[in-house]
């Protein structure tokens, strides 16, 4: 590598007279040196070292840190070693590194530590040791590290840690050893800790806890014990933890806990039990604990809940336990609480009981259970009720009027239950639903004035259903829906009166139903339509007019329909389109006039359709195009005006297709074009001419053809390219070879 006469200054200015190459060495900031591949730090002893506050090292590997490697380097502060190998960390390696705060060791490798490596490391701060194999933590690594607030030893392999090793750093406030191999941890391993906030276990083989461990450590905040082997937590745990704000003991093996093992913890606020084997809780477990707001106690085995367990919470999962039943006055005096999550158990009925005593109650999740019926009046009690999900049950109807004192609800979920039929009347009550989902249920219909009262919903979903017409009154009253499906229904006619009923809306797919057409300006009442999907329908043709009126439409997908033809004038009005997706049809001859009006188009797709050829103007329209898609056609032979001229066009697809011949002149007029897939088609040669006027293209694709032979220079024309795809051709290995120093991208899979 050439260095420059002002870089070569600077480097000497800075580090001095020493033999560190620029590519080993760089600056990332003022004061931090990062260097790579370093394999004799003695490279860095003299010179300008000493203005240095951070050192990094990645990829290197050093026999020996011994402490006069760092001599001139007593200013920093901070070293890192990142993806190292490290032969061996002798005595007093560090000694001389008096203003030293932060170490660490990063997906490294550390053979042979000392006793004493870390000796008269007064300053230090941060000690950080993690993906890095290392057994033991030593007491003796601590003797001298006085002021350490953080010590992080994750993702190590570490099985043991001496007892007492942090006696010597009483000013610890963060601990983190997790994702290792430890078995326990030691008595009096926190002991002296007094100023510990942060302690993180997470992730060992733990199976037992001394009654002692976390005695004394009356500032602790946070704890967690989770992905460990635990099975019971003794009695007096927690007698010293009155700070501890967040408890994390899920992913364990706990059976049980007793009634008042918290009962010191008083400024408990979090607590997380899920995935363990937790069968009953005792109704004083959280009496003392009159700041708790969460807990989890998700997958587990409980069968039954006591009363007083809940009083100050505001959220509670109990998803995925064996709950059948919830006793009156389970949660009468749970006035916070605004989350209830007890999906997946194994209620079968909803009463008025179940819920009695929650006035705060915004969130009720239900999902996967076994309901079959919920009694009138169940959710009565929920007047500030937002979220219901009931989905994935067994339901087959609802009540009159369910929801009556429900006028807070917003979102709805019944998808998934077995659905016949829903009364007029049951969501009158609703003057605020905004997102109702009917989805996989067995609706047959849906009776006029069902949604009349819904002024407010946006979103409307009734996929899977047994619907086979859609009549003018069908959604009468939804007048604010922005986004409405109709996706695999047996639906055979549309009236086209039934758009009339929604006036907001902004995304409208229709996919996999039987329609075989729409008539001239179905569409034309949808004024703020701006997405609309219709794919997988019987469609044989686009009549003229089709999409009248949808004056703001800028997407149009029209993929996977059976569409032979599209009449001139079919997409009339669509001014403001900047999409539309024609693949997957069964298009072979597209008019001259097909793409009128669509000036603003920037994306066309014609992929996988049958054409055999391009009229000369059929894209002239399409002044704003920067990517055409003609990908899976049946295109033989290409030649000037084959592609009729578009000023813009930037990505042109031609791949799958039977392109054999590419005649010159073809690419002329195509001088924005920057990527050019000729992929799996029938070319034997490739010679210049045929490129002829792509000044500006990078990108040519050109694998699996059948070319057996290229000159070097075919591409000298084509001044910006840079990325050629040439295999699955019958090329000479070595002329392959020397596309690839060329273009040293060349091969991508495709």
């Amino acid at each position: 590598m050439l260095i420059t006469m002002a870089l070569t200054v600077k480097l000497l200015l800075l580090i001095g007279a020493i033999a560190v190459q620029s590519e080993e060495c760089s600056y990332r900031a003022r004061d931090e040196l990062v260097c790579t591949n370093i394999h004799a730090l003695e490279q860095l002893r003299n010179g300008a070292q000493k203005n240095i506050d951070s050192l990094v090292f990645s990829k290197s590997n050093f026999v020996s840190l011994d402490q006069s490697i760092f001599q001139g380097f007593e200013r920093v502060k901070s070293i890192a070693f990142d993806l190292c190998n490290i032969t061996a960390i002798p005595s007093g390696s560090f000694r001389n590194l008096h203003n030293l705060e932060s170490l660490q060791f990063g997906l490294s490798r550390l053979d042979q530590i000392a006793d004493d490596a870390f000796s008269e490391m007064f300053t230090l701060r941060r000690f950080i040791v993690s993906d890095t194999p290392v057994k033991r933590i030593r007491k003796e690594w601590f003797v001298d590290m006085h002021a350490l607030t953080e010590v992080n030893f994750q993702s190590n392999r570490l099985e043991e840690i001496d007892d007492g090793a942090l006696d010597s750093s009483p000013n610890l406030e963060e601990l983190y050893v997790s994702r290792n191999n430890l078995t326990e941890i030691p008595r009096a391993l926190l002991r002296k800790l007094r100023t510990l906030e942060a302690i993180h276990f997470n992730g060992n083989l733990l199976d037992h806890l001394y009654e002692d461990v976390f005695a004394g450590l009356t500032s602790l905040k946070t704890l967690h014990l989770e992905n460990n082997r635990l099975e019971t937590l003794p009695a007096l745990l927690f007698k010293d933890q009155s700070s501890l704000k967040d408890l994390h003991l899920q992913s364990n093996r706990i059976k049980g806990l007793r009634g008042d093992l918290f009962s010191n913890a008083k400024n408990l606020q979090e607590v997380y039990l899920a995935e363990n084997q937790i069968e009953f809780l005792p109704s004083t477990l959280f009496e003392s604990n009159h700041l708790l707001e969460t807990l989890d106690l998700s997958d587990n085995q409980l069968t039954s809940l006591e009363g007083g367990l809940f009083v100050s919470l505001k959220r509670v999962y109990l998803a995925r336990n064996q709950l059948s039943s919830i006793a009156y006055g389970t949660f009468s005096k749970a006035t916070k609480l605004i989350l209830l999550d007890l999906a997946s158990n194994h209620f079968e009925k909803i009463s008025p009981e179940m819920f009695r005593g929650l006035p705060a109650l915004k969130t009720l999740l239900l999902a996967s259970n076994r309901l079959t019926e919920i009694a009138p009046s169940s959710f009565d009690n929920l007047t500030r009720l937002d979220t219901l999900n009931l989905e994935a049950n067994k339901l087959k109807s609802l009540p009159q009027k369910p929801f009556g004192k429900n006028s807070a609800l917003e979102f709805l979920f019944l998808a998934d239950n077995e659905v016949e039929e829903l009364q007029v009347g049951v969501f009158d009550r609703l003057p605020n639903l905004f997102h109702l989902d009917l989805d996989k249920n067995r609706i047959r219909s849906f009776e006029s004035g069902l949604f009349r009262h819904l002024k407010r919903m946006e979103h409307l979903y009734f996929n899977e259903n047994q619907l086979s017409t859609i009549s003018a009154k069908t959604f009468e009253g939804l007048t604010s829906v922005k986004l409405f499906q109709i996706a695999r229904n047996p639906v055979k006619s549309i009236d086209c009166d039934f758009f009339q009923e929604l006036p907001s809306l902004q995304w409208l797919s229709i996919e996999d139903v039987k329609i075989e057409g729409f008539p001239s300006r179905c569409f034309s009442n949808l004024k703020q339509l701006n997405r609309l999907q219709i794919t997988g329908l019987m469609l044989r043709k686009l009549s003229e007019a089709t999409f009248i009126g949808l004056e703001k439409l800028s997407y149009l997908n029209l993929t996977g329909n059976s569409i032979e033809r599209i009449e001139a004038g079919a997409f009339e009005g669509l001014g403001g389109l900047t999409e539309l997706h024609l693949d997957k049809n069964r298009l072979s001859d597209i008019g001259e006039r097909t793409f009128l009006g669509l000036q603003r188009v920037v994306t066309l797709t014609l992929s996988d359709n049958a054409i055999t050829s391009l009229p000369p103007k059929v894209f002239a329209p399409l002044t704003s195009l920067t990517t055409l898609n003609l990908n899976g056609n049946k295109l033989e032979a290409l030649e000037k005006g084959s592609i009729s001229y578009i000023n813009k066009l930037e990505s042109l697809s031609l791949g799958m297709n039977k392109i054999s011949e590419i005649g010159t002149g073809t690419f002329d007029e195509f001088g924005f074009l920057s990527t050019l897939d000729l992929s799996n088609n029938t070319l034997r040669r490739i010679d210049s001419e045929m490129f002829r006027g792509l000044k500006n293209l990078r990108v040519l694709h050109l694998e699996h053809n059948e070319i057996a032979s290229i000159n070097l220079d075919v591409f000298d024309y084509l001044p910006n390219l840079e990325h050629v795809g040439i295999a699955g051709n019958k090329l000479d290995a070595r002329v392959e070879e020397a596309i690839t120093q060329t273009y040293p991208r060349a091969f991508f899979p495709r």
